[in-house]
């Protein structure tokens, strides 16, 4: 199965399901999260980075699912 990046911007290409990695996330959702040094927004934007990779790998876990059942 292939899917369309950039789907409307000029870097748009198809490639591969299975060349799709979602980035490690998680170091910089704790670092935005425990770092006293940010202030309160960037903090709270902590768990909008953890909650998009969560989806993204929902996603690609769906995706997969699909492309599996034909």
């Amino acid at each position: 199965m292939k899917i369309i990046r950039s789907m409307d911007g000029t870097a748009r290409r198809e490639v591969e399901l299975s060349d799709i990695k979602v980035p490690d996330m998680w170091h910089l959702y704790i670092r935005l999260r425990e770092d006293k040094r940010l202030d309160n927004g960037l903090r709270a934007a902590a768990e909008d980075v953890l909650e998009t990779w969560h989806i993204a790998h929902d996603l690609l876990k769906n995706l997969k699912l699909l492309e599996k059942k034909g």
